[in-house]
C-alpha cells in the first residue's frame, strides 16, 4: 500500500516537474510581422491595433509622467487620501520599509472611514512581507490578496507572476506604475542609489479598461466577481486617444503586447526609443530591430548599466547585443543606479509605456499592463526623460562589447540555461 502510493506521488511530482520545464523552456512564436501601407497617425492604423490587441481606443485620455519615487509616491499617497468611496490596488512588490508603512497606514485609515480597500500583491515578488503586516488594514474592514500563492493548484502557473502595478481610486483616478512599494524606489542608502522608474497618473473613460484588469486579477485571487463599482470617469472633456493593452499568461506564447511592440518594430519610419530594465529581444524580434536600422529608423536603447539586480541577466543580456551594435543600434547603458523605466516612443507620436519589461517573461509568462498612447505632446514628454536617462549613461559600442571580461561570459552562459530567447 505504502509502496502504490509513493509511486503515485512520485509519478504526480513528475508531471508538474515536467510541466514547469515545459513552461521555461517552450519557445516562443516567431511572431512574424508586415507593416500596413498606412500612416502611422492615421485613424485606420488606430483600428489596425485595436484589433491586433483586443482592446479600443477612448479619446478623452488624460495622463501625467511621474518622474521618480518622489514624484510617485507623493501622488499616488495624496490621491489615495482622498478616495471617498473605493481603492483598489494590485502590485508586483511590496516590501518592509517606509513606503510600505505609510502605503499600509493610509489604506487602514482610509477602510476605517467607510472607503472600500482591495489590494492585491505578487506572493513571489512580496516574499518578503507577511501576512501579518496587513492586520491594521484587515482590522479596519479593508481587503487584501495575494496573487498566486504557492499551493497545489497554483504549481502549473506557479512561474506566471502578476508584474502589474496598478492604483484605481473612486472608479476614476488610476495610476500606472513600473515601480512597487519599496524603499529601493524612494531614497538612497549605502551603495544602493535609489531606483530610476516612471510612473503615470490617468484620467478619463481608459480607467476603466484599467478597472477591468484589475477585476479580473481579483477575481482569480480572492473569488469574488466586484460588482460594486460606479464607473463614472472623472473628465468627459476630449484628451489624448490611448488605450489598456491587457497582457495575461498564455499557454501558446501569444502576447498582445509582444505583438503591439513588434508591430511598431516593423511599421516605424524615423526612430524607435526603448527604455527597458533588461534588454533581451528574441531572435525574431532582433531581427525586425535590424530591419529597421537597415531601411534607415534611428533605433536607441537604454538599460542598465553594472547597477542591476540581476547580473545573470543583465549580462545574458549583453551577449547577444552584438548584432544590433554593429548594425548601428545605440545602446545605452544607465550608471547611477538600477534602471526600471519601461517605454517606447516610435517616430515621435506613439508611445507605448506600463509595466512589460523588453523579455520573455513579460512577453509570455507574466501578467502585464500597458498604455498605447497616439499624441505628439505625450510621446515629446516620455522621450525628454528618455534624453535625460541617455545623458547620464555610457554609450556601449561593438568595439568595448567585444572585450567583455570573462566572468561576464561566464555569467551570461549561465543565465542562458535559466532565459528563454528563442
Amino acid at each position: 500500500m505504502f509502496t502504490s502510493l509513493l509511486l503515485v506521488l512520485s509519478g504526480a511530482l513528475l508531471v508538474l516537474l515536467g510541466r514547469l520545464a515545459i513552461a521555461l523552456a517552450q519557445p516562443a512564436p516567431a511572431y512574424r510581422t508586415r507593416c500596413q501601407p498606412i500612416p502611422l497617425d492615421s485613424p485606420e492604423y488606430r483600428r489596425h491595433i485595436e484589433v491586433l490587441t483586443d482592446t479600443h481606443f477612448v479619446n478623452d485620455s488624460h495622463l501625467e509622467v511621474l518622474t521618480n519615487g518622489l514624484e510617485i509616491y507623493p501622488a499616488i499617497f495624496d490621491a489615495l487620501e482622498q478616495a471617498r468611496y473605493s481603492i483598489d490596488l494590485e502590485a508586483f512588490i511590496i516590501h518592509p520599509g517606509e513606503v510600505a508603512v505609510e502605503l499600509r497606514d493610509i489604506l487602514a485609515e482610509r477602510a476605517r472611514a467607510g472607503v472600500q480597500v482591495r489590494a492585491l500583491f505578487d506572493r513571489f515578488g512580496s516574499h518578503e512581507t507577511h501576512r501579518s503586516f496587513f492586520n491594521p488594514v484587515r482590522e479596519a474592514g479593508g481587503h487584501v490578496e495575494w496573487f498566486r500563492p504557492v499551493r497545489w493548484h497554483t504549481l502549473p502557473r506557479l512561474n506566471s507572476r502578476n508584474h502589474r502595478n496598478v492604483v484605481i481610486i473612486d472608479d476614476c483616478v488610476a495610476f500606472v506604475t513600473g515601480s512597487g512599494y519599496s524603499d529601493d524606489w524612494f531614497k538612497s542608502r549605502p551603495r544602493r542609489p535609489r531606483w530610476r522608474d516612471t510612473g503615470f497618473r490617468v484620467e478619463g473613460d481608459i480607467v476603466l479598461q484599467l478597472q477591468a484588469t484589475f477585476i479580473q486579477d481579483w477575481l482569480e485571487a480572492s473569488g469574488e466577481v466586484l460588482t460594486d463599482g460606479k464607473y463614472e470617469a472623472a473628465r468627459r472633456e476630449p484628451g489624448v486617444p490611448a488605450a489598456a493593452i491587457n497582457e495575461d499568461f498564455s499557454p501558446g506564447g501569444s502576447s498582445r503586447v509582444r505583438i503591439l511592440k513588434q508591430t511598431f518594430l516593423t511599421c516605424a519610419r524615423q526612430s524607435i526609443l526603448i527604455a527597458t530594465p533588461y534588454f533581451l529581444p528574441d531572435d525574431s524580434a532582433r531581427d525586425d530591430i535590424l530591419r529597421a536600422v537597415e531601411r534607415g529608423v534611428r533605433v536607441r536603447v537604454v538599460t542598465n548599466g553594472n547597477k542591476v539586480d540581476h547580473a545573470f541577466v543583465r549580462n545574458y543580456a549583453r551577449m547577444r547585443y552584438g548584432p544590433m551594435l554593429k548594425a548601428g543600434v545605440e545602446i545605452h547603458e544607465y550608471l547611477p543606479a538600477m534602471y526600471h523605466t519601461k517605454s517606447m516612443v516610435v517616430d515621435g507620436i506613439w508611445s507605448i509605456v506600463g509595466t512589460s519589461n523588453w523579455d520573455s517573461r513579460s512577453f509570455q509568462l507574466n501578467n502585464e499592463i500597458n498604455l498605447a498612447v497616439l499624441d505628439e505632446g505625450f510621446a515629446r514628454r516620455v522621450a525628454a526623460d528618455f534624453e535625460r536617462d541617455a545623458a547620464e549613461c555610457c554609450l556601449l559600442t561593438y568595439e568595448n562589447w567585444l572585450k567583455r571580461s570573462l566572468v561576464e561570459r561566464v555569467q551570461a552562459r549561465l543565465g542562458s540555461l535559466l532565459w528563454r530567447h528563442a
